[in-house]
Order: C-alpha cells, then structure tokens, then sequence
C-alpha cells in the first residue's frame, strides 16, 4: 500500500498502472450505480489507447481533445490518451459551442476523443476531427496495442491542459507537466492521508483543475472515485453517509446550499475524514457549518490551485 505516496513514475498514467496492477480487484469508479474495478478500467483503458494509436499520426507534440461526460468510459479515454504520452485536453460537454471552438484552436487538438456513444452536441464548429473510442475499441484488438512494447514518456512533456474561466478576458490555456503534476499529487497523498480504504468524492468537471486531485490521489493509492449526480450535492451529509465517503473536495457554494436546505446538521457526517473547498472564498459560516457537521474532519481552504 502507498501510504505515503504513489509509486515512482514518470507520468501520471504510471501512478495509475502500478496501482491497478496491486490493486486489482478494488473499486476504481463509482458513477451512478455503475462500478468499475481497477482491472476493468485498465483493460477498457488499454482496448481505447488501441483505437487512438490507430486512428492518430503523432507528431512532436500531440495534444487530444476529451468529451467529458459523466460516465465509467471518460475516465478511460483520460488514461488512454495519457497512455500514448500525449497531453489530455477535457472539454466540457455543457461549454457553448463557440467555446469549445475556441479551445480546440488555441489548443490545437489533434482530435477529440468521445468516449461514449452518446452524440456529442457542441463539436461541430471545433474543426478537428472527432474520434468515437467506444465504438473503434471494439474492434482494436488488444494484442496490436501490447506489441507496441513500453512507451516512453519525458516527464517534461505536457500531461494535461486546461483553460481558465476567462473572467478576465480570453480564456488561457495553462499547460502541467507529468513531473510537476506528480509532484502535486505525492504531496496530496501524504498530506490528506489517502489509502486503499478511503472513498474520494468527485465533484468537479474534468475541464476543471481540481478533478486532477480526485483522480490522481485516488488513482495512486488504490481508493475509490464517487462521482455524485449534479442533484446528490443538495443533500450531501446523506450523499456522504450513503456512499461512505472519506474525502470531500467541492466548492463552497455546496455548504451554502446545504445550510438552506437544513441538510448539514451537526455531527450529520461523522465519517468524514477531509473536506476540501476550492474555486471560490470560504467564509467562516460555511467552515463553521460544515466542522460543526463533520466533527472528525479536516477542513481545508484550497482556492485556486493552477
């Protein structure tokens, strides 16, 4: 168990195959009602990078667009992309087209994956072609992927890019290496004392840099991700409790919502080991509410981590 960090890696794809493979049986996902053990992930993980090789020409920089819906097969088209050594671009399914547009351009996305076969609605003015994984993975046989032999990734190179809000002009887009996300993610393990028994929340949009929190530190000591409904974050001491949730990492307008609502009475959440806020100004009331209804937590005010 990695109890105080993940394995030694080179990528962020590395933190999570060595802990698939230690870790098999444990739950990696929990979206909905679906759940996905760290071996099923790692083989959908492998038939998608399948289809992706065969479908992308690398060039010296390969950056791939991610249609980021909530589901099992997102998760798998993130780790896929990472698995070739190229840089993970999530898009936001609910972003206007003309954003997604101008994201694809100042990314300059060599594709974009959708992982689902749900349509995606807002691609059809990004001007890079669209690559359906779960329909291609069908037919990429896995043995064509395994033959390509170990891939070799510079840490230095780009793990992922995500874009500010732009509420200060057009957005930016903000490149993170391999070793400095590992970096970020070792770090987090040891100080929010993650293990294979805890259960993180995840909360956040993949466009959103948080998420990379969740996966990463989750991903990296064998626990498990419970991705919440958009409805669950009204009522969440009983989303907590109902799902055994360990780690909270949200934005603090949920503690503001669930005071409203009366959801979060004291010691409501008596399991809660960490809670996280980020995105927004935690005030004092919010941080007082939720200690007075997660006794046992830790509470800590993270903001803006890019």
């Amino acid at each position: 168990m990695y109890s105080n960090g993940p394995p030694p890696a080179t990528t962020l794809y590395d933190i999570f195959a060595a802990t698939a493979a230690q870790f098999p049986d444990n739950v990696a996902l929990e979206v909905g009602n679906e759940t996905v053990s760290y071996a099923q992930l790692a083989n959908t993980v492998d038939r998608f990078a399948a289809a992706l090789h065969e479908a992308i020409d690398p060039a010296n920089t390969v950056r791939v667009g991610l249609y980021a819906i909530p589901a099992p097969e997102t998760y798998a088209g993130y780790l896929a992309i990472q698995r070739l050594g190229y840089a993970v671009i999530p898009l936001n399914p609910d972003a206007p087209a003309n954003r997604v547009a101008d994201t694809a351009h100042a990314a300059g996305l060599a594709a974009v994956v959708v992982p689902h076969t749900e349509p995606a609605q807002n691609l059809d003015d990004a001007g890079v072609p669209t690559l359906n994984l779960a329909s291609k993975a069908h037919h990429a046989a896995d043995v064509q992927f395994l033959q390509l032999g170990q891939i070799t990734v510079d840490p230095d190179t780009d793990a992922y890019l995500l874009f500010t809000s732009g509420s200060t002009g057009r957005p930016k887009g903000v490149p993170i290496t391999h070793r400095s996300a590992i970096a970020y993610v070792r770090h987090a393990i040891a100080r929010c004392e993650i293990s294979a028994n805890s259960r993180l929340s995840h909360t956040f949009d993949l466009s959103f840099d948080p998420s990379v929190f969740d996966l990463f530190a989750a991903w990296g000591t064998g626990a498990t991700i419970v991705a919440p409904r958009k409805r669950d974050l009204l009522l969440p001491a009983r989303y907590i409790n109902e799902r055994a949730i360990t780690h909270w990492f949200s934005v603090p307008s949920v503690v503001t919502l669930a005071m409203r609502l009366g959801a979060i009475p004291p010691d409501s959440m008596p399991g809660l080991r960490w809670s996280q806020f980020i995105g927004e100004p935690l005030t004092f009331d919010q941080a007082a509410a939720w200690s007075r209804a997660a006794p046992a937590s830790v509470i800590a005010n993270v903001y803006g981590p890019t």
